[in-house]
């Protein structure tokens, strides 16, 4: 293991490795992750209304 002087990069045998990786979604994942997301405001919204009292 050993790492770059200049770039900070980590080397293990020879080999760079890789401590970042770009994930990219397509549309209709992104459109899932939306409702999904929504999805839980919205229970989180009611259980925290149902906590306090307000229904």
């Amino acid at each position: 293991m050993g790492v770059h002087e200049d770039t900070g990069q980590l080397f293990w045998d020879g080999k760079e490795i890789v401590t970042k990786q770009i994930v990219r979604l397509r549309g209709y994942e992104v459109f899932l992750a939306t409702l999904a997301a929504i999805g839980t405001f919205g229970v989180f919204a009611l259980e925290s209304g149902k906590l306090v009292g307000w229904w």
